[in-house]
């Protein structure tokens, strides 16, 4: 036997209260979430998981990563050719000083040799001193050109290593920020408008249940 149908669903206004509530269900309990990428700039498809999303963006990421190491290396690339070239200026001054800083020395060592025999065998003479002193003090000046010259050599060295230093650590952050494995997704969360929310179809649907002797429906329909 059949029970009759409520008496409530016999009218078209119940209807209308019931498309009503549904659409008020599915704008506060139905939302998309979706994964986003700062770093690639791109957004999960719906259905798609954390990891298929984070392989697929991998696909792009090694293509821009690689654009965007290009970029900064040419960026730096004018700089260091300049330190490069200035640094071997530096050294070809350096080298020069070092051989004029042998030479004198090398003209001071005869000069005071020559005065010294001349002493000795008794040809000794002002000139011969005052030309040692004068070789002595250019050795000197010699010796402090050598000591600029170097400095300048090792301060360009480290503008060098700091120019390189600081490239490093740039490429670093863009190879972490096109990884797309270790990147902190964002969540992008989605909710209907219920201007966005159409019914298709909505109706009654007859689903049979067993009943006990009291009439005691049973908590199953009874199909299959």
């Amino acid at each position: 036997s059949y029970l009759s149908l409520h008496s409530d669903i016999r009218k078209a206004a119940t209807y209308d209260q019931l498309d009503k509530q549904y659409e008020s269900f599915v704008y506060r309990d139905y939302q998309l979430v979706l994964w986003k990428s700062s770093g690639a700039n791109a957004v999960s498809r719906p259905g798609e998981n954390e990891r298929d999303f984070r392989i697929r963006l991998s696909q792009s990421a090694h293509e821009q990563r690689d654009l965007a190491m290009d970029r900064l290396k040419r960026s730096y690339a004018g700089k260091i050719r300049t330190l490069e070239r200035q640094l071997l200026t530096a050294e070809q001054q350096a080298a020069r000083e070092a051989d004029q800083y042998d030479q004198k020395k090398m003209d001071m060592a005869v000069s005071i040799g020559t005065t010294l025999l001349g002493s000795i065998f008794g040809s000794r003479s002002r000139s011969g001193v005052s030309q040692a002193a004068r070789s002595a003090s250019k050795l000197g000046k010699e010796k402090r050109d050598i000591e600029r010259a170097e400095a300048k050599v090792a301060k360009i060295h480290q503008q060098i290593q700091e120019l390189e230093a600081r490239l490093q650590r740039e490429m670093d952050a863009i190879a972490a920020q096109y990884d797309p494995m270790s990147e902190q997704l964002e969540d992008v969360v989605l909710r209907p408008k219920k201007s966005d929310i159409y019914q298709k179809w909505y109706g009654i649907l007859w689903v049979p249940f067993r009943h006990d002797a009291q009439g005691v429906a049973s908590l199953h329909p009874a199909i299959g």
